[in-house]
């Protein structure tokens, strides 16, 4: 609500964030809290929803976040391409917010359609969804690290912000195995469930491995600000 009033109110200076290197990713939060809504009304809120429609709601919030979330990680990477701003400096792990929401949309859409709410149109859309969610990833990782090894650290003001590299190995991890449920509840794609499961599992594994190395390193290099 108060960024709807903001876009209308302010909109010049939401074109003015979205051109920024930096400030442009933090709207990657808005979709990123309407997928969560979908997932808590579920998992959470579902038995105190009495007075609304469970599926309804949830399946506004989602369509929220979709088409938020779609627009963000294209208009997002699109202008700090085009933009003669940007710098490597600017390269930093506030940048992973784009594709860490994209992963919680897919499984916010995965708990949907385990409910049985457009199982088949969610599963063709997220099997897509994680290309670009892994790619980004990859991609803006790459760049961050470029900026690390060949660039003085980030102001001690935003090395908390580390941690957040952490976040898509979890919601990465969640969002492979949900939508392993979806297949299992119906095998759209007339896959081999077997082999399929036997992957996730060894994906999830190697995910997690990368995920604890991520938290040492986060760990020595918060600690390296400190001293």
């Amino acid at each position: 609500i108060f960024f709807t009033l903001r876009v209308i109110k302010y909109p010049w200076e939401i074109k003015k964030d979205l051109s920024h290197p930096i400030a442009a990713n933090f709207f990657a939060w808005i979709f990123i809290s309407a997928s969560v809504l979908v997932t808590d009304i579920f998992n959470v809120l579902k038995p105190l929803w009495w007075c609304l429609n469970p599926s309804l709601t949830s399946s506004i919030f989602y369509y929220i976040a979709l088409i938020l979330g779609v627009m963000i990680i294209v208009f997002v990477p699109f202008m700090l391409t085009i933009s003669e701003k940007v710098d490597s400096k600017h390269a930093i792990w506030i940048w992973f917010l784009p594709p860490v929401g994209v992963f919680v949309t897919i499984f916010a859409g995965n708990f949907l359609a385990l409910n049985g709410i457009f199982i088949n149109f969610i599963a063709h859309l997220n099997l897509i969804l994680f290309g670009p969610a892994f790619i980004l990833y990859f991609l803006i990782l790459s760049l961050i690290y470029y900026r690390i090894k060949f660039h003085p650290l980030p102001a001690p003001e935003v090395a908390p912000s580390f941690v957040i590299g952490l976040a898509p190995v979890g919601v990465s991890i969640i969002a492979l195995n949900t939508f392993y449920q979806v297949l299992a509840k119906n095998n759209i794609f007339g896959w081999d469930l077997n082999s399929l499961h036997t992957g996730i599992a060894w994906l999830s594994g190697m995910l997690a491995g990368y995920g604890l190395w991520w938290f040492i390193l986060t760990v020595l290099i918060l600690w390296y600000y400190l001293i």
